[in-house]
C-alpha cells in the first residue's frame, strides 16, 4: 500500500523516518552536539554546503527533521523549518522573505506579538502594513499596492476566534501574485490545511501538554509555594512566581500597599484591563481577591492564551485568574502556626550593675 493510502491519524503517529540497519520500532534519540567526516575534504564540502547532511545539532539533527517531515505530511507542504516558539517562526518568515520598501496586507485581528511586529519594528525597516476588516472580505484588493509582498491572516484569530475564507484569500494572492502566509496555530492541520486552499506558507505551532492545557497557554503555583513568600498580601506574594502574571505596585501606604496585576502586560490593551477572577468556580472582585488568606489556598493558575474565552466568554480576554481553596481531608489533625514579622527577646546586661557601683 502506498503511504498517501493511508488516513490523516495512521500517518501522522505511524510515520517516521527510513530506519536504521537494527529495525528499531520508534526513531532513536540523537544525543550529540555534532558529527564526524570522512575526511578533510568531506569536512570542506559540508561546510561550503556543496553536500546535504548533519554538521552541528544546532543546525540540524536526526530528530528535527524527523520533527519537520512529519508537520510537512501533515501540512501537506514541501519542506519546513523548525524554531523554539512560535515568534520565532513568525519572525523569521517575514524576515527571510521581505526588504526595505516591501508592504504587507494583513487581517486586522493577529497576535499581540505579530501586531507589535508590524506596528513596531517593521517601521524601523521601512517595512509597512496596511490592515483589513474579517467581516469586510471585499476591501482586501483595495488594500493592496505596487510594493505589496505578503498577504497574511490567522484563521482561526488569535485572540477573537474569527474565521476567514481561505479559498477566497488563495484566490486574491495568485491574481496580485502575493505570497500567502496563515498561522494555523489555532486549527492545527488536522482541522485545516491551509496549502490545499492556496496558502504558499503556513506557520504552526506544536508542542506536548497535560489535558489541563489543552485549552490554552497555562502557568499555575500551588498554595505551599506562595506561602513561601512572607507577604500580607496576596497580590505580592505572586510576584516572580507565574510567567505572564505582571504585577505593579502603586503604594506602599500599609492598609493599600497590594498590587495592580494584569496578564500578559498592559501594552495593547486599552480601558479596563483587569483579569477575570474566578475562586472555587464563583467569580471575585479585586478587593475580594487581595484579601484571600494566602493559608487558605490549594492552588492558582493564571489563563493566558485568548482560547480562554471559549470558556469564560469576552470577560475571560484579559486573562482568567483561577483560584481552587483547600479542603478538609480524612485522617489525623495537622496543626499549622505561621508568624510574619519580627520578634526580640530580652537579654540580660551587666552595664546596669557598672552604672550603679560608678
Amino acid at each position: 500500500m502506498n503511504e498517501h493510502d493511508f488516513g490523516f491519524e495512521t500517518q501522522a503517529i505511524r510515520g517516521q523516518l527510513e530506519r536504521t540497519q537494527y529495525l528499531e520500532h520508534s526513531v532513536p534519540l540523537y544525543l550529540t552536539s555534532s558529527f564526524v567526516f570522512e575526511d578533510a575534504e568531506d569536512m570542506r564540502a559540508s561546510f561550503a554546503e556543496e553536500k546535504e547532511r548533519n554538521i552541528y545539532s544546532r543546525y540540524s539533527n536526526p530528530n528535527t527533521i524527523e520533527f519537520i517531515n512529519k508537520v510537512c505530511q501533515m501540512e501537506g507542504a514541501e519542506t519546513g523549518f523548525a524554531f523554539a516558539s512560535g515568534m520565532a517562526a513568525v519572525y523569521s518568515t517575514f524576515a527571510a522573505l521581505l526588504k526595505a520598501g516591501d508592504h504587507i496586507v494583513s487581517a486586522s485581528s493577529v497576535f499581540g506579538a505579530t501586531h507589535s511586529l508590524f506596528v513596531n519594528y517593521f517601521p524601523k525597516w521601512n517595512i509597512e502594513t496596511t490592515y483589513f476588516d474579517l467581516s469586510q472580505p471585499e476591501t482586501i484588493e483595495s488594500c493592496i499596492q505596487p510594493n505589496t509582498k505578503i498577504l497574511f491572516a490567522e484563521s482561526p484569530t488569535n485572540p477573537a476566534v474569527d474565521i476567514i475564507d481561505l479559498e477566497l484569500l488563495g484566490k486574491i494572492a495568485k491574481k496580485h501574485n502575493l505570497i500567502l502566509i496563515i498561522d494555523n496555530c489555532f486549527a492545527t492541520p488536522y482541522l485545516q490545511q491551509p496549502i490545499k486552499w492556496g496558502a504558499d506558507l503556513v506557520v504552526v505551532g506544536y508542542g506536548q501538554q497535560k489535558k489541563i492545557t489543552l485549552t490554552g497557554s497555562v502557568s499555575s503555583v500551588s498554595g505551599r509555594e506562595i506561602r513561601e513568600n512572607p507577604s500580607a498580601s496576596l497580590q505580592n506574594a505572586l510576584a516572580g512566581k507565574l510567567p505572564g502574571f505582571f504585577s505593579q505596585q502603586p503604594s506602599g501606604r500599609p492598609g493599600a500597599d497590594g498590587a495592580n496585576f494584569y496578564i500578559r502586560g498592559v501594552s495593547s490593551y486599552n480601558g479596563n484591563n483587569r483579569p477575570l477572577i474566578i475562586v472555587d468556580d464563583v467569580e471575585y472582585s479585586y478587593d475580594q481577591f487581595a484579601r484571600i488568606d494566602p493559608n487558605e489556598i490549594e492552588n492558582l493558575s493564571i489563563l493566558k492564551d485568548a482560547s480562554t474565552t471559549a470558556i469564560y466568554g469576552v470577560r475571560g480576554a484579559n486573562g482568567v485568574i483561577v483560584v481552587s481553596t483547600r479542603r478538609g481531608k480524612e485522617g489525623p489533625a495537622n496543626l499549622y502556626a505561621c508568624r510574619n514579622g519580627p520578634f526580640a527577646t530580652n537579654t540580660y546586661s551587666s552595664i546596669f550593675r557598672f552604672l550603679r557601683n560608678s
